[in-house]
């Protein structure tokens, strides 16, 4: 049950509680644990680096949903201007025709 099988953009809010008093605990670090066993402090590398992307990607994940919304916006924008464009150029081409 590693990080293959739990992509870290769907870790839900109550995970992320729940291991927070392993967080805070000052012995739950890999220097401290490995002395213990090996095994724990890949855990303890692993969990640590996972709380750490956790508060990125909560930062940043409304960032790239403005992102994609002004994308939306600018492509919808661009479209509605080529039109526009394109209207221009036959009004243009209608006037050359009449003079």
């Amino acid at each position: 049950c590693g990080p293959a099988q739990h992509p870290q953009e769907h870790i839900k809010d109550v995970v992320m509680d729940r291991i927070q008093p392993y967080i805070k605990d000052k012995q739950f670090r890999p220097e401290h644990v490995k002395s213990l066993s090996s095994a724990l402090v890949g855990l303890c590398q692993w969990v640590l680096a996972l709380e750490k992307f956790y508060r990125v990607f909560k930062i940043v994940q409304p960032q790239k949903e403005m992102l994609a919304a002004a994308e939306k916006e600018f492509e919808e924008a661009s479209t509605m201007l080529s039109a526009k464009k394109q209207q221009l150029a036959e009004v243009s081409q209608r006037l050359e025709t009449l003079e």
